[in-house]
């Protein structure tokens, strides 16, 4: 073997999943509706994201909140700077979710099977990640959007998959 072949495979093997081709995992969790619609919509989820450990997935998930009073609720926890976590709040209407944090899915007591923490990094680490409250068309509400390159990690729990998406970090994934 020359120097460049065994240079070459041993960066193949340094790049692993990340040089693999991301599987999309795309899901909208409705909490406005039908709560048995919103259990098929996290029964999904769960299988796309349960049948997908260990690689790198390109994500795309929208929460469309309830509305109690004017209040809209996601379900959505966030956690970031060593704070016990609290509600997501789309407040000021549309804007990017900067900086280093984690989100915790709920799936208001539609869906117990499933704990889903995706933890974020800010733009310079993570380019191709992006948590917003969105414009989505026909509510005063926006939505809570995150999507990007994640790597998947699953541990089994009694009676639920505990799953936590891992940005990828660093340049955008081939």
């Amino acid at each position: 073997m020359t120097r460049l072949t065994i240079l070459v495979a041993a960066l193949a093997l340094l790049a692993g999943p990340a040089m693999a081709q991301p599987v999309n995992v795309k899901a909208t969790l409705d909490l406005s509706g039908d709560p048995e619609a919103l259990t098929r919509q996290a029964e999904a989820l769960a299988d796309q994201l349960t049948g997908a450990e260990g690689k790198v997935i390109d994500f795309d998930l929208t929460v469309v909140s309830t509305v109690v009073g004017d209040a809209p609720d996601y379900d959505v926890r966030v956690w970031g700077d060593g704070r016990e976590p609290t509600p997501l709040r789309c407040e000021n209407g549309w804007a990017r979710l900067d900086g280093p944090t984690a989100f915790g899915i709920g799936f208001n007591g539609a869906y117990n099977h499933l704990l889903l923490k995706v933890l974020h990094a800010g733009p310079l680490a993570a380019p191709r990640i992006t948590a917003a409250c969105e414009y989505a068309g026909g509510s005063d509400h926006p939505v809570f959007h995150i999507k990007g390159p994640y790597v998947i990690s699953v541990i089994g729990i009694p009676t639920a998959n505990d799953v936590e998406l891992r940005p990828v970090l660093g340049a955008p994934v081939p």
